[in-house]
């Protein structure tokens, strides 16, 4: 047997146990969704107060304002997260179904976004379809991604952006990267690894007007965005959307 034989038998020998190996835990975790999903209760306790914030937000309670003796909202994520969820979520009979289905449907989209970026990378379908398995073999994935949490949406945004700026890197559409994760800072500001490593690219690649440009984007965006919020008819900022949610954002910092 050549020697290039031997080496295409393990080859495949190897692509058989990593696919058998990612597809089992991603099976099991997978397995356990439809009855996250359906749970009547809260999964943690992020669950419940995320639910209690949005409720009080469509009843155009400022959940934003500072702490009194009769009232306290956590807010701790971005007012997308709330806004969209108080669009969802019935006062009336409060559950929690359609907005883990809106965080698993950003498990999937992140998982189909690790499978394009290992195409571009690999021109390999079986790369594609082992990223997307290892994605959700990551137990963390399946802790957050089915649960009200912000967490898959945000980053969906910011990989988004990420994918983008990887796609068009070598001309001036790397830009629109932006815009994708302006939205993912409003849902949830905590991810800006992404940003700041294509703001990192366009100055070592000695592109400065387009990082000028990247960073006035996100900049010139994120105070439209705000303001936005400022006169949007809920009150998500009459109350203090810059020291409830932004200082919140800086704290760990």
């Amino acid at each position: 047997m050549s020697t290039e034989t031997q080496y295409q038998k393990y080859r495949a020998l190897f692509a058989v146990l990593a696919l058998a190996l990612t597809g089992y835990f991603a099976a099991r975790n997978v397995a356990t969704w439809p009855g996250r999903l359906r749970y009547p209760g809260e999964l943690d306790v992020v669950e419940g107060r995320a639910l209690v914030d949005m409720i009080d937000l469509r009843e155009g309670v400022p959940i934003y304002a500072p702490a009194t003796a009769e009232r306290y909202n956590s807010a701790e994520y971005g007012p997308l997260f709330y806004l969209v969820g108080a669009r969802l979520v019935d006062p009336a009979r409060p559950g929690f179904l359609m907005l883990r289905l809106l965080s698993t449907l950003g498990t999937l989209g992140l998982a189909a976004g690790c499978a394009l970026l290992a195409w571009r990378l690999a021109r390999s379908y079986f790369a594609a379809v082992l990223a997307a398995l290892l994605f959700l073999a990551y137990a963390p994935v399946t802790n957050y991604g089915v649960a009200l949490h912000p967490d898959t949406i945000a980053l969906l945004f910011w990989y988004a952006g990420f994918l983008t700026a990887h796609r068009f890197a070598k001309d001036a559409r790397v830009l629109f990267a932006a815009l994708f994760m302006m939205v993912a800072f409003f849902y949830k500001g905590q991810y800006v690894s992404s940003r700041l490593a294509i703001l990192l690219f366009l100055l070592l690649e000695k592109r400065f007007r387009l990082a000028a440009a990247f960073s006035a984007i996100l900049g010139l965006a994120g105070l439209a965005v705000f303001f936005v919020f400022r006169l949007y008819r809920y009150g998500v900022t009459r109350g203090g959307l810059w020291s409830g949610s932004t200082s919140q954002r800086c704290r760990p910092l």
